[in-house]
């Protein structure tokens, strides 16, 4: 009707759209039998016009409208145009109604409406897809294809390099589903249906998780050593995303859209773990992992996976009395600059002054020792912030020379994960600062942030390597698979259960040497698999809930339209059958009545000689069909 949908969720308007159309159709067809008259067509005229300026009037009231959130334009070109249409139309309905019966004049006002509507559709598709690509931008075919297939091209040859089953991501972004279109299997996807356990869980180990949408910001080694992310796409540009530790594999050069060369690299990370592995089944102690702090999370789940983790059965409760720890908090000590601090429930306000220039949150810690330091910032209300960090300081004992720290924000877009700060060495005083964004557009608009919890921690990777090589011991050796079959042997020992790091969802059937075993969910989120020690053969394999009875009931619905076919035709053909009988029983009895005239004919004259049977039953039929006084005159002579 003229109006861009407005967003995502407004796509569902379009069946109301397509009710109203088949509706008009329906009537369209039936429009021989209405009988519409001037006033019926102004009347339906002016409810348009009132409901429009009715919507019209309500739109500043809608939720979605706020003040200061929208420019509003003029609408009186808006109205005009549509009523313009809507005349049209009610016009053209008009005379069609009045000249049904005059075909030619029927066809060329339907097709003056066929033009006026078509126009109008094409009007608006071009003008949707131009606000569109105001708005968001479409990409050209160049630019997609030469990036796209340089992606596509880069795993095809990390296939030939290693065609094991493994998770691969990037550490850039054209759009969230790269890895769909460049065939890698990741954690980085967008969709409406996709597996809410697993996109908590992603969550809560520090990636960058929106809605339904999950990235590959935010990774850490322990991340992505459990989860089995084995080799990392950089498209060499300095990217925060990248671990140092991983080791290069190989180099792919291509051209981008403007011709430029461009190098993509291969990394791999060597304590990535198969699919599946065997751990400590103390994990059963744990119903899930919080979301509130992902050090703690990664540190509870590595832990006790190698049980590391003490348990305490009180009163019926298991409890955690302690576990090891691969990330350490840091101290810290918070400063500001141009800003008022404040409760918010139990978080923190940081609202910057009136005449603030430069608003700015300086945390301050102390690097233990030389690992990886990171950094996560806790929030139940995002406001971006700008980041930036320093460990210089000037004579005057300030720090200086801040860099931008990460993407250069926080609380922005994906920009809400773990962010590696980086290696000092142990004693190196940091700055990380924090800017709270003034608006240059309404300068007197109160600007703030607000932070619960600053989270700083040390990485400690000796720690860390003892532990994943513990559970690269006993790790699921793959032999076969495909997208829906995974075989592969594994060997287990007492107190262990395999982990799989599938999502846990209906669909999967598992077996164990042959024989089919249930599955148990472990942390809310992936499979579990218990099994007894030694060495067995695991397959998993499967099928999409309800795919087998849709089989079943697809086959049954072809059956029974065979059926009601056949049996149709059946009764066609008896049918037919029938009006051929009906139709020799009349062609006899028409014979039989002829034979009869002729005969009552030669009785009432007497002997005729030489009589032509045929010609005489032809002026018979000729006589009763046509009612000609004279021919009847002239038989009877």
């Amino acid at each position: 009707g003229g109006q861009v949908p407005n967003w995502l969720p407004y796509r569902y308007s379009f069946l109301m759209s397509f009710v109203l159309v088949s509706m008009a159709v329906m009537t369209f067809s039936k429009l021989e039998g209405l009988k519409l008259t001037v006033g019926k067509i102004a009347g339906v005229f002016i409810g348009i016009l009132a409901l429009v300026m009715y919507f019209d009037a309500k739109m500043p009231s809608f939720n979605y409208v706020k003040k200061g959130n929208i420019v509003y334009v003029d609408t009186v070109m808006t109205f005009v145009f549509g009523m313009i249409l809507a005349g049209i139309y009610l016009v053209g309905l008009f005379f069609i109604s009045k000249n049904m019966k005059k075909a030619k004049t029927v066809n060329i006002i339907s097709g003056v409406m066929t033009v006026v509507i078509s126009a109008e559709a094409c009007y608006n598709a071009l003008d949707s897809f131009k606000k569109i690509d105001e708005e968001v931008a479409y990409s050209s075919r160049t630019s997609y294809y030469n990036e796209i297939q340089a992606g596509r091209d880069v795993t095809d040859e990390l296939e030939k390099y290693d065609s094991s089953l493994y998770r691969a991501e990037k550490t850039f972004f054209r759009c969230v589903n790269d890895n769909l279109a460049y065939g890698l299997r990741g954690i980085s996807h967008s969709s409406s249906v996709m597996n809410t356990k697993i996109i908590n869980f992603i969550e809560t180990m520090g990636y960058s998780m929106r809605s339904y949408v999950t990235r590959y910001d935010g990774n850490t080694p322990l991340a992505d050593s459990m989860l089995g992310i084995k080799y990392v796409i950089d498209n060499n540009n300095n990217s925060s995303l990248l671990n140092p530790d991983y080791e290069p594999v190989f180099s792919y050069d291509y051209k981008n859209q403007k011709d430029e060369d461009k190098t993509l690299t291969v990394y791999r990370n060597p304590d990535a773990l198969s699919i599946g592995y065997m751990i400590d089944n103390s994990i059963t102690n744990l119903a899930f992992l919080g979301n509130d702090n992902p050090f703690n999370s990664q540190n509870m789940l590595l832990s006790t996976a190698t049980g590391n983790t003490e348990f305490l059965n009180q009163d019926g409760s298991i409890l955690i009395n302690g576990n090891k720890e691969y990330y350490t908090r840091l101290d810290t000590e918070i400063s500001t600059q141009q800003i008022q601090v404040s409760p918010y429930g139990d978080q923190t306000l940081y609202t910057a002054d009136a005449d603030a220039v430069d608003p700015i949150i300086n945390i301050h810690f102390t690097a233990q020792t030389s690992d990886d330091i990171y950094m996560y910032l806790k929030t139940q209300n995002e406001k971006a912030v700008n980041t930036w960090i320093s460990s210089e300081k000037g004579s005057d004992g300030q720090f200086t020379n801040h860099k931008s720290l990460g993407s250069g924000a926080y609380f922005e877009n994906h920009n809400y994960s773990i962010v590696r700060v980086g290696s000092f060495e142990p004693g190196t005083e940091i700055e990380v600062r924090l800017t709270v964004r003034l608006n240059s557009t309404e300068p007197d608009k109160e600007e703030y942030t607000i932070i619960k919890d600053f989270q700083f921690y040390q990485f400690h990777k000796d720690l860390f390597d003892e532990d994943i090589a513990l559970l690269k011991q006993n790790q699921w050796e793959i032999s076969d698979y495909n997208d829906r079959y995974i075989e592969g042997t594994i060997t287990a020992e007492d107190g262990q259960i395999m982990l799989t790091t599938i999502p846990s969802e209906p669909g999967w059937s598992i077996k164990v040497d042959g024989k089919k075993v249930e599955p148990v969910e472990i942390l809310k989120a992936f499979i579990g698999i218990p099994l007894e020690p030694g060495t067995h053969t695991v397959t998993m394999k499967y099928t999409p809930p309800g795919f087998n009875l849709g089989v079943v009931t697809l086959i049954l619905g072809i059956a029974i339209i065979v059926l009601i076919y056949l049996k149709s035709d059946k009764k066609i053909i008896a049918q037919l059958a029938e009006q051929q009988k009906k139709l020799e029983e009349e062609q006899q009895k028409a014979q039989k009545k002829a034979k009869e005239k002729v005969n009552k004919l030669i009785k009432s004259k007497g002997a005729v000689a030489d009589i032509d049977i045929e010609k005489m039953d032809n002026k018979d039929d000729n006589s009763e069909n046509h009612e000609n006084p004279e021919n009847k005159d002239d038989s009877e002579k």
